[in-house]
Order: C-alpha cells, then structure tokens, then sequence
C-alpha cells in the first residue's frame, strides 16, 4: 500500500511473518516498516484471483484486534497449506504486516497485524469484522 501526496492511501496484498503459536502483537520492526508493496497491479491482480480469493470464500469468523483482525478458517488441511502458501508469498512483497498462524482441532485462525495505518490493508485483503 502507498500514501501519495494527498495522504490518499493506494492498496496492496499484504503479510510478512508466519509463526504456528504466536504472539498476538506485531512487532515494533513490523510495525515501523513503511507500507510499500512490491507487486505490480498485474501481479496483485493474479494474486488475488489465484490465492486470496479461495482463502476469502473459506473464512468463517472476523474478530477485531486492537492493531488488525482474527480470521478463523475451518480446520482443513487444504485450508492450511492455503493460508501457509499466502502468507510465503505476501512475505516477500509486503514486510509490513505480521501473520500469527494457529490451528486447533476445529479452527484455524489466521491472526494479521499491524500498524494503525496498515489497517486498510488488511481489511481490503480479508474484510473487516463488520464484512463477515
């Protein structure tokens, strides 16, 4: 996501890092990164349709967190190596979000945070608790 002059905010897929069993708070380096990906609209746009959308359609649950969302996931294999093989790619575009990954017997919850900024990013990427 970028700022322009206006303060207008430009949207982009986000993540960084994976931990199975995890802290809820994104770290201070994640959390003073500045929010800039490195996909082309191209290249988000293939995301979206190959990745994010199939792990949108399989979201069950939205919770708030006070710095991002709680997104919770049938506890499914295919639903894992989903949300793991998003998080991978979303590492390498967008440094500026934290992934918190945990799996109980019937859930899987897909914990993202960030800076107050960040917030559009992640609401556009898997809806805000309000979309669910």
């Amino acid at each position: 996501m970028l700022s322009d002059a206006t303060g207008e905010v430009h949207c982009c897929i986000a993540a960084l890092h994976i931990a199975l069993v995890g802290s809820s708070a994104a770290s201070s380096t994640t959390m003073d990164l500045p929010i800039i990906c490195t996909l082309t609209g191209p290249e988000l746009a293939e995301r979206r349709r190959t990745v994010l959308d199939a792990v949108r359609k399989g979201q069950v649950r939205t919770y708030r967190l006070p710095n991002g969302y709680t997104y919770e996931f049938p506890a499914r294999a295919e639903m894992l190596e989903r949300l793991e093989t998003l998080v991978a790619l979303e590492r390498q575009c967008c440094p500026f979000l934290a992934f918190n990954l945990n799996q109980t017997a019937t859930a899987i919850r897909l914990e993202v945070t960030g800076s107050q900024e960040a917030a559009a990013v992640i609401e556009s990427l898997f809806g805000s608790a309000n979309n669910e």
